[in-house]
């Protein structure tokens, strides 16, 4: 990928539309009608790639070095909840190094696709969104952290590790997340509270209400409002009603109706689990 964060030309996803207008202004022919209509094209190329996935002013040895300090962590945090031993900490070291490599790998792949399907640099409107569907993951890894739910590291951790082991990582990883969403719940209610506007100690109410029927998500995101709003939109009315007064009530169930569009955004941030991470934590 070294090849990838050199050569760049100055350029932007965006600033790269262009149209192209076949007929002449001033002759009307028939046969040039149905050229008269406007190609879009998109500007690609490696820099507007890097910009759209890990910003304009990142190389990539920052890149790499940002992830490299994340596996550290990582292992430091999972070494300090259940004691790994030495053979563990350098399998981990081992495989959290793989996720980094496919990373790379993954990114070099999207710039072969994007050259491949351009014509001098630029490409169309259907492929532009097909590469930044593509690039959807790779942007929200970068953004979350490399070494999420779907990540090589996460997923062997029930080979490397002994039952006791597992269990004491499941306990401490759910206290982290405990912790880390109950820091975003203020945010949380301040947003709410510009569209209920909560009376006196209403706040404290609610809030108790979240911690006790919203479980805390599989990821923290920026999106913890519309998890919140997600969440709660699936509990019953009466659990949530009595809070409010009328008005209240009316201003919060029109946001609980709409809670549904974040479905797709939370899992792309592996903020919801699926079935077979639900089942894996009721055996533990």
């Amino acid at each position: 990928m070294t090849a990838i964060w050199r050569h760049c030309v100055v350029s932007s996803m965006l600033a790269g539309f262009v149209s192209a207008n076949f007929a002449s202004a001033d002759v009307v022919d028939a046969e040039f009608v149905e050229a008269e209509i406007e190609v879009t094209r998109f500007l690609v190329n490696q820099q507007t790639l890097e910009q759209w996935i890990v910003g304009s002013q990142t190389s990539e040895g920052t890149v790499r070095f940002r992830f490299e300090l994340q596996l550290k962590d990582e292992i430091a945090r999972w070494n300090a909840a259940c004691q790994l031993t030495t053979d563990q900490k350098r399998k981990f070291d081992l495989i959290g190094r793989g996720d980094i490599k496919r990373f790379f790998e993954e990114f070099d792949a999207l710039i072969r696709q994007a050259n491949d399907r351009s014509k001098n640099g630029f490409v169309d409107q259907a492929t532009y969104i097909e590469l930044s569907q593509t690039i959807r993951p790779m942007q929200v890894a970068y953004r979350k952290g490399l070494f999420g739910e779907t990540s090589l590291l996460r997923k062997t951790v029930q080979n490397v590790l002994d039952a006791e082991q597992r269990q004491r990582l499941a306990k401490h990883l759910l206290r982290q997340r405990t912790e880390l969403f109950e820091t975003q719940l203020d945010t949380v209610i301040a947003t709410i509270n510009r569209v209920v506007t909560f009376r006196k100690d209403q706040d404290v109410e609610f809030r108790k209400l979240i911690k006790e029927q919203v479980p805390p998500p599989k990821a923290i995101s920026p999106y913890c409002h519309g998890y919140v709003l997600y969440h709660l939109a699936k509990l019953p009315e009466e659990k949530i009603k009595p809070l409010f007064n009328e008005e209240q009530w009316q201003n919060l169930s029109l946001q609980l109706q709409n809670a549904g569009r974040y479905e797709s955004t939370l899992k792309t941030y592996g903020m919801l689990p699926d079935d077979s991470s639900i089942r894996q934590e009721d055996e533990e």
